[in-house]
């Protein structure tokens, strides 16, 4: 699926749009357009100029009061949104001189002929109708799991009830003033959500709208509606102009509970061209219910992160919103934050019109709501969207005295009723009272000074000190003692480190304050010298590093201390979640290069791995794995590389934890898991691949690649190597993934065995076909009795369990002579070669066989093919103990019964060179060959920390990092 908005302003602008789009006109399945300078007239030629090029599909259209697009706000114009999909169909109806039809007949009607067969998402435009709540409370019965979505239509410069009765709605046949024009949307793959925000929070008691005329409030709880409204929020009704008077009122709506399947309902209450209070655009009824609602900035931005959080979290091919102009209007008088809150989405391209009334699809089913940015998303694949900037939502506190004194007004007026059960609520809300005072900068929570209160002190008595006091595992306390308990020990432990610091004569110097409910910090400046200001933070950490909370209950704080700095907070919270001080609990920190090195060279991963996923930079690299019985190559290990713009090479650690840090670690494993199975999948050699738990964890990873091995000919030359020591959060899920990948005939190996803590049991589970054992067991071997009796137990271990063994680490020939007198069956390491490019690896091979070909040749003979034979199963691992062996005669039993052929169905060569004596004429011969040459050894005197390539293990590359 694909989408497209653009701007129409003149015949030839859509074509131009549709071009530069690249999508077919055959593929379009919708086109909508909404305008708020066109008559109908005007409209319907733009519906015919579009239609000359999108001869089928449906093109609906309303009347709005502006648009944004791509986040910038437009009064006039015209906005055209395009739907593209190759798999779903769409078909458009119109449903006229709909106000006078009995609700649940019309929807009824709606259901039955406008949202079609199977569909599973319905665009809806309504003109002229007032009645929508009810509607869409009618059309859940009738089909609530189809989402709807749409707006009501609106006629821009019109004033009161015109606003919306000279709205017009209208398709390819004509334009319409009372009516409804439907869109369904049909296919198997369609998936369609919506989310929404809304913004305002409940204040004052329940009062009923005791008589009603049409979209007036004539009365409430029996009084005059005018006198009500006056009294209620003291307004001087004729000491403000008519649009102050407006704009102050649509703060506060009229919220109607119970609604939509228990949903609330804010009405914008606004003065009639009577005097009147009214609502424009929504048909009221008498002994209606409500309560005075608030917008406030802060239930705003809560609402937007709220949006933000749902968006990203779901497949989104096309995103497009309905946001009302109530909400505009409101928000815009706030710093014109409206438009601030939009560019959080500018990377998305966000685009939409400004309506009326707004439908969408929430949990609970479909509802019709004033006041909200509705934002849908429609996909086919699991595509996502970029994150969302929520820094954008944050909005400033309200400073215009007359919303600040109406709502304290109205607080105050509900503080003195009995309704106890709303006291909480009230008391956060009478905080307007003082808002430009030190209220705001006060912790609600803690009643401490808050970082607004320290950002605002730090202009004038510039800070250059600060220890940020952290409160380990501070959410699991919270969960165990409950949140009020939590808070009062917070607030409990604020106060004895105020008397402490007041005890020691230090308060004057000194200044706390209050970063969030997990941590606090203290400042000085150069009142106070540096080692004075330490000394004080270490009298602190002596007495506040360990706090009781209450019985056996115990609560540790970390100091992490920032000095000689500009960017206190900043640079303490980066020193607390840096990873190395994981383990320390009292951090100083001075700035330094280091710091500034690490971030760039982070920033310039990043960069490489982005890059690297748009331009097919992921490059597999290949390490040969040497089988010391057969005497050749026949498996190698893929390892990943990325390329950049400028073609540099990069390796796993350079890119891999950034590429997790930022989400974008699937997309590059997904690629190279792609590669390895085309290099390979007609070759006869082996060929290994790592899968991490983050791989067999993702659901798309997962599909993917049974979706390759179930078109493989060959799947038994691929194995998948499993890191042993890296965890999985859902042990059924690897289990599971096993399971499936044994129906396939894919083998399976444990990596980095010995790195882990549950290994003889990951072996009972897995029943892997090999057991890699980790690279610092083998490195040692020499120089370590106690990695040399691991060795033999593992050797034990795989005999037992019938495995073959992978050394990983071979990097001299002493080590590579130790391993085959051990009889273990394939090395790997820098020994034999580095990783190299898969074209050079036929080269590798043919080397190698001619190596061998030319050591026979020159007649270096030192064993029999049977000697060769025997002392490979004489000493252990590489064979199958047979049945009826055991103890020591297991191992001497290895391959018994195998005939001639090793493990994998590898073919013994009838050779009467040694390895080791085959494998040192090959160094001497071949000389030293860099990383990426296709000399099969390691350049001499190599190890895997002075490689080329950056300082990576022997066997490779870590895979622990990945790939």
């Amino acid at each position: 699926m694909r989408s497209f908005d653009c701007l129409y302003f003149r015949k030839g602008d859509f074509a131009n749009a549709l071009v530069s789009s690249g999508i077919s006109p055959l593929e379009i399945r919708s086109v909508e357009v909404y305008t708020s300078d066109l008559s109908e007239d005007e409209a319907l030629e733009c519906v015919h100029d579009i239609a000359q090029y999108v001869p089928d599909a449906p093109i609906t259209g309303m009347s709005c009061d502006g648009f944004f697009y791509n986040c910038e706000p437009f009064t006039k114009g015209t906005l055209i949104h395009v739907i593209a999909s190759k798999s779903c169909t769409a078909l458009s109806s119109v449903f006229e001189n709909i106000s006078g039809r009995q609700i649940h007949a019309l929807a009824t009607d709606l259901a039955a002929n406008g949202f079609g067969q199977g569909s599973s998402y319905v665009c809806c435009m309504t003109a002229g109708f007032t009645r929508n709540c009810e509607l869409v409370e009618e059309l859940n019965e009738h089909c609530p799991d189809i989402t709807i979505f749409g707006g009501v239509a609106l006629r821009h410069g019109r004033q009161g009830d015109a606003y919306f009765s000279e709205s017009f709605v209208f398709d390819r046949s004509g334009a319409y003033h009372d009516a409804i024009i439907l869109t369904a949307f049909c296919g198997e793959k369609l998936q369609a959500q919506t989310a929404c925000a809304v913004g305002f929070d409940l204040i004052g008691e329940t009062y009923t709208i005791t008589k009603s005329e049409g979209t007036v409030i004539a009365e409430v709880n029996g009084t005059e509606s005018r006198q009500w409204f006056a009294r209620m929020m003291e307004i001087d009704s004729e000491g403000m102009s008519g649009e102050r008077l407006a704009r102050v009122m649509s703060r506060f709506p009229a919220v109607i509970q119970d609604v939509c399947g228990g949903q609330t309902l804010g009405l914008p209450v606004t003065i009639g061209p009577d005097g009147r209070p009214c609502v424009p655009g929504v048909m009221l009824k008498d002994n209606l219910k409500f309560r005075v609602g608030y917008f406030s900035p802060e239930r705003s931005e809560q609402d937007l992160c709220g949006l933000a959080d749902a968006l990203e979290v779901q497949p989104a091919e096309s995103l497009f919103a309905m946001c009302c102009v109530w909400r505009r209007d409101v928000f815009s008088d706030d710093n014109d934050s409206h438009k601030t809150a939009l560019l959080g989405f500018r990377s998305n391209h966000l685009s939409g019109p400004y309506v009326g009334g707004e439908f969408s699809h929430i949990s609970t089913g479909n509802v019709f709501q004033t006041g909200s940015l509705a934002v849908l998303e429609l996909a086919e694949s699991e595509r996502y969207i970029a994150s969302i900037d929520r820094r954008c939502f944050h909005r400033k506190p309200i400073s215009d005295p007359d919303i600040i004194r109406i709502c304290n007004t109205i607080l105050k007026k509900e503080s003195d009723s009995a309704f106890r059960n709303q006291q909480k609520l009230l008391r956060q809300i009478i905080e307007q009272e003082n808002m430009l005072s030190e209220t705001l900068f006060v912790e609600r929570n803690t009643e401490h000074w808050n970082i607004e209160k320290f950002l605002y002190d730090n202009e004038r008595q510039k800070f250059n000190k600060l220890c940020l006091i952290s409160v380990e595992r501070s959410i699991q306390i919270s969960h165990y003692i409950g949140r009020e308990n939590y808070i009062a020990f917070l607030r409990k432990t604020l106060s004895e480190v105020t008397d402490f610091l007041s005890q020691e004569r230090l308060d004057a110097s000194l200044r706390l304050y209050v970063s969030d409910l997990n941590s606090f910090f203290i400042v000085a400046n150069d009142s106070m010298t540096q080692e004075d200001f330490m000394n004080a933070m270490r009298m602190m950490f002596v007495k506040f590093n360990k706090i009781s909370i209450k019985d056996n209950i115990v609560c540790f704080c970390s100091f992490y201390l920032v000095l000689n700095d500009t960017d206190l907070l900043e640079n303490a919270r980066l020193v607390m979640n840096d990873p190395k001080n994981s383990l320390k609990r009292f951090v100083i920190f001075e700035k330094g290069e280091e710091e500034n090195t690490k971030f760039e060279d982070s920033m310039s991963a990043l960069a490489a791995v982005s890059w690297a996923i748009e331009h097919d930079g992921v490059e597999p690299f290949f390490q040969p794995i040497y089988d010391n019985v057969a005497g050749c190559t026949h498996k190698f290990e893929s390892l990943m590389r990325i390329r950049d713009q400028n073609g540099r090479l990069w390796f796993p650690n350079q890119f891999l934890p950034v590429s997790k840090e930022f989400r974008l670690y699937s997309p590059i494993s997904c690629a190279m898991i792609n590669k390895v199975f085309d290099l390979f999948e007609n070759r006869k050699e082996s060929v290994s691949i790592n899968l991490s738990a983050i791989d067999i964890s993702a659901p798309e990873v997962v599909r993917m690649i049974f979706d390759r091995i179930e078109k493989l000919k060959h799947p038994e030359n691929f194995i998948f190597e499993i890191l042993e020591s890296e965890g999985f959060s859902d042990q059924n899920i690897l289990t599971g993934f096993i399971q499936k990948v044994r129906e396939h005939h894919v083998k399976l190996a444990i990596d980095d065995f010995g790195s882990g803590y549950s290994n003889l049991l990951e072996i009972i589970k897995m029943r892997p076909d090999i057991i890699k054992i980790d690279g610092e067991i083998i490195k040692n071997l020499l120089n370590d009795p106690m990695n040399r009796q691991l060795m033999d137990v593992i050797i034990y271990m795989s005999n037992v369990f019938n495995v073959d063994l992978v050394a990983e680490y071979a990097e001299s020939e002493e080590l590579q002579t130790f391993l085959m007198s051990k009889g273990i069956r394939y090395s790997q390491g820098y020994y034999f070669s580095k990783p190299i490019p898969y074209d050079q690896i036929d080269a590798y091979l043919e080397s190698e066989k001619k190596m061998k070909i030319s050591l026979e040749a020159a007649g270096k003979v030192r064993k029999t093919e049977e000697e060769a034979r025997a002392k490979y199963l004489g000493t252990g691992t590489g064979g199958k103990a047979s049945e009826g062996a055991s103890g020591a005669g297991a191992q001497g039993a290895g391959n018994a019964g195998a005939g001639k052929d090793g493990a994998d169905g590898v073919v013994i060569p009838d050779i009467n060179v040694s390895a080791a004596e085959f494998l040192r004429s090959m160094r001497l011969a071949a000389g030293k060959a860099p990383e990426g040459g296709a000399a099969p050894r390691a350049a001499a005197g190599g190890t895997a920390g002075s490689s080329a390539e950056g300082k990576a293990p022997a066997a490779g590359e870590a895979p622990a990092a990945g790939k």
